[in-house]
């Protein structure tokens, strides 16, 4: 059997999770949901994409079954599902993204490869700390709209995000004739996440 798991869950974590568990898989069904959605708008915008239609559909294809998998766990214990909550804030916010292409994949594309790539790990890591900073100098993070959709996404998964930026003057050369060291900035992106609910961390059932 291959491992996929590298480390047990905190027996912490899973009594918290579990103390409400309609409220945990109505969660649960509405993030598949959303997954196959998402796969299938991917392919609606982008059909011409090397491969992107057949992967793209099986992966709404994948996401869709695990809705109903849970919608037919939730309906065995006589429970129904909440109905998701809309993001007033989302729909504003990408009301404003850039609709040109490509821009407009590239900044989808860049944003959810940085939160999978470099927030959720440190999430993982952090979980039982309730707090969890993340930094990049990445140049992707000078758009404040690429900023704003981060701590969008983050939200909607239930985390408290505050950003920050940090400038510092980094040498580079000294003019001969004046004597004046030329800088240039050197910019850090800074995301301070903190989890919800706070039981998960101080253990509590």
């Amino acid at each position: 059997m291959t491992t996929i798991l590298r480390s047990c869950t905190h027996p912490r974590l899973f009594g918290a999770s579990t103390v409400d568990l309609p409220v945990l898989l109505s969660d649960h069904l509405h993030c598949e949901r959303k997954a196959a959605e998402n796969a299938l708008s991917l392919v609606r915008r982008y059909p011409h994409r090397g491969t992107s239609v057949a992967q793209l559909s099986r992966l709404a294809h994948e996401e869709t079954s695990h809705v109903v998998q849970v919608g037919a766990l939730m309906a065995r214990r006589g429970w129904v599902p909440r109905t998701d909550t809309p993001n007033h804030y989302a729909r504003a916010l990408l009301a404003e993204v850039r609709s040109r292409e490509p821009e407009r994949l590239l900044d989808a594309l860049l944003v959810a490869a940085f939160i999978e790539a470099q927030v959720v790990p440190i999430i993982v890591r952090h979980a039982l700390a309730g707090r969890c900073i993340v930094k990049t100098e990445s140049p992707l993070f000078e758009d404040a709209t690429t900023v704003d959709m981060v701590l969008d996404i983050l939200a909607e998964r239930g985390y408290h995000a505050v950003y920050q930026e940090h400038r510092t003057p980094v040498p580079e050369r000294v003019d001969l004739k004046t004597g004046v060291i030329i800088s240039r900035d050197r910019t850090q992106h800074t995301f301070e996440i903190r989890f919800h609910p706070p039981e998960i961390r101080r253990g509590h059932s």
